[in-house]
């Protein structure tokens, strides 16, 4: 991207699901998770990430990591609480709010510490 005194604005919006049922415990190498967002040509603004367990849950972490094409690298981790889903409890949710960006050539990578059903959704927008 050329340097200009004119700034810039996301202009594609761009959001993913994916599901997870496979558990990860590596901090640094990590295995049986999703790619959640791949960067645009010129870069992206990542929003947030909404996770929804379909099914009970135990206390545990969420893991996401940037992938630069080789690299994995941990950004943050996120506790998550054990609830039991019924008529009247709704199933876990978290929702974690980024409002970050990330460079061309990056993805955000998302993985589950338990092997449990969660549901990923992502919003972002490319520049």
């Amino acid at each position: 991207m050329t340097f200009s005194y004119s700034p810039i604005f996301t202009q594609t919006i761009k959001s993913n699901t994916t599901q997870i049922t496979a558990a990860n415990i590596s901090r640094t190498a990590p295995s049986n998770g999703s790619t959640i967002y791949s960067s645009g040509t010129n870069g992206s603004l990542v929003n947030y990430v909404n996770c929804h367990w379909a099914t009970s849950n135990v206390a545990g972490l969420i893991f996401l990591f940037t992938y630069d094409g080789t690299n994995y690298r941990l950004i943050n981790e996120y506790s998550t609480t054990a609830t039991t889903p019924s008529s009247t409890v709704p199933g876990f949710s978290l929702n974690i709010p980024l409002n970050f960006t990330i460079q061309s050539g990056y993805s955000l990578y998302i993985t589950n510490y338990n092997a449990e059903t969660v549901n990923f959704y992502c919003q972002g927008a490319d520049y």
